[in-house]
């Protein structure tokens, strides 16, 4: 990776979760080559993403939105479904901190009797 950089592509549907509709990343790609072989790759995905087989019979509209995101609309009849597509460049990443194995052992108690249970 020259310069360190490292591009991805990622794919967001869109879902309705009880608030309206939101979108939330489903799938996220790593991309050996570069930002312009991620934005080939972009392309690509919009073009398969999720299952061709399983939408041959939908409409494929592929927006560009701008040079590193697509928009993506399969439309038969009166259903719709909706991605976007993303060209991304990775900046920051951070370990998930690990557990001390210092810690109490598990008793098989759940998170709130051990919070509750008196101390010896």
């Amino acid at each position: 990776m020259p310069g360190g950089e490292s591009w991805y592509v990622l794919v967001e549907e869109n879902g309705y979760h009880g608030v309206g509709d939101v979108f939330s990343v489903s799938e996220v790609e790593y991309v050996d080559g570069g930002r312009a072989r991620a934005r080939e790759m972009a392309l690509e995905i919009a073009k398969k993403y999720p299952d061709p087989t399983r939408y041959a019979e939908y409409q494929r509209s592929v927006f560009r939105i701008d040079e590193n995101a697509l928009i993506v609309v399969l439309q038969k009849d009166w259903r719709k479904a909706s991605f976007r597509v993303t060209v991304g460049e990775l900046v920051h990443t951070e370990e998930a901190a690990v557990e001390d194995d210092a810690q109490e052992p598990d008793t098989g108690e759940g998170v709130l009797r051990r919070a509750f249970r008196k101390k010896k």
